[in-house]
């Protein structure tokens, strides 16, 4: 069940997310977002972070700070490395880059890490 509980917010953030996508497709559509960019952002950003809590909970297992700290920053890179790459291949494969939906993928990343950070600070306060 510790699992679930630390993944549920998540979870929810990624359902709010698509949700608040099909509510909007039109308006999206007319402002020239690409949807197909915003759903797989949305779900390659849902992914990164699960694999981020799993590496977290290793780090918090650990039971030192400082293997929590290394485990942390460890993750930090990995998605940074990703985030790029996966940008880095959208750009030279498009014919045309789409900035709105790709503004929307980076404001998406900013609401998972928040959301991950603010999980992980509430797990430790009731882990002591």
């Amino acid at each position: 069940m510790g699992k679930l509980k630390v993944l549920l917010p998540t979870l929810s953030l990624f359902v709010l997310i698509n949700g608040i996508l099909l509510i909007l497709i039109d308006f999206l559509i007319k402002n020239e977002f690409n949807i197909t960019i915003l759903f797989a952002g949305n779900f390659f950003i849902f992914c990164l972070s699960v694999i981020s809590l799993m590496i977290h909970r290793g780090g918090a297992r650990a039971g030192s700070v400082h293997m929590f700290v290394r485990y942390f920053y460890l993750s930090s890179v990995i998605k940074i490395m990703l985030v790029l790459l996966v940008v880095l291949v959208y750009a030279l494969t498009a014919d045309k880059i789409n900035r709105p939906s790709v503004i929307a993928c980076m404001l998406f990343y900013l609401a998972y890490a928040v959301l991950e950070v603010t999980v992980l600070i509430r797990k430790k306060k009731t882990d002591g």
